[in-house]
């Protein structure tokens, strides 16, 4: 598992077309029937809209949306969906068995290069306040957010409905090294090997 990285993301852009996937295995607080809509292929460049005619843009909430960023960001708008038994505003959906509720992304992949970690930013939610705690990146081109953990920040004079978190994931990148870097380094590591066998050998 590769967590958050150091160095600035690359400025490249998502070029596969991507599966999402949204499962809630302990279904939303008031239903309990499991959910698991997947949206296959995803268009970087259009994303996931309220409405759009897709299994999970039909299920959004009012002002929710999944947007791939020019550069290699994903930005997800979640809106709270139900109250929860201390009263907080939460997403509605739930986990179940240890099975948390997630959106799912599968076939990250940007174009000459390697996707190696994560940066970010949250807001509108009073908890976790850790992205570290809500996204997963599994190498080498699948991410999770976790949704049953979110706890989303009222709106001051607002209604449930207003409450929305923001959470933007930007993907950070290394080269893929061109032919001849590969042969160089092929090159260099089989010289390397020959040295220290002929140290070995002179023992």
């Amino acid at each position: 598992m590769l967590l958050c990285a150091a160095a600035l993301p690359a400025h490249a852009a998502f070029t596969n077309p991507l599966t999402a996937t949204l499962s809630a295995p302990g279904g939303i607080i008031g239903n309990s029937a499991p959910i698991s809509l997947v949206n296959t292929p995803v268009n970087p460049s259009v994303g996931i809209a309220v409405g759009d005619g897709t299994p999970i843009g039909n299920f959004m909430l009012p002002n929710e949306a999944i947007s791939f960023s020019a550069g290699n960001s994903i930005t997800l708008r979640i809106a709270a969906g139900g109250v929860n038994t201390s009263g907080q505003l939460v997403t509605g959906f739930l986990g179940l068995g240890g099975s948390p509720a997630v959106y799912s992304f599968t076939n990250l992949a940007v174009a000459g290069n390697f996707l190696t970690g994560f940066t970010g930013s949250l807001a509108g939610l009073t908890s976790p306040n850790n992205l570290n705690s809500i996204v997963t990146f599994t190498a080498p081109s699948t991410l999770t957010v976790r949704l049953d953990n979110l706890v989303l920040t009222p709106v001051p004079g607002g209604g449930q409905s207003d409450a929305l978190a923001t959470i933007t994931i930007n993907m950070q990148t290394a080269p893929i090294p061109e032919p001849a870097s590969w042969a160089l380094l092929l090159a260099g590591g089989a010289a390397l090997l020959g040295w220290r066998r002929a140290v070995s050998a002179r023992r």
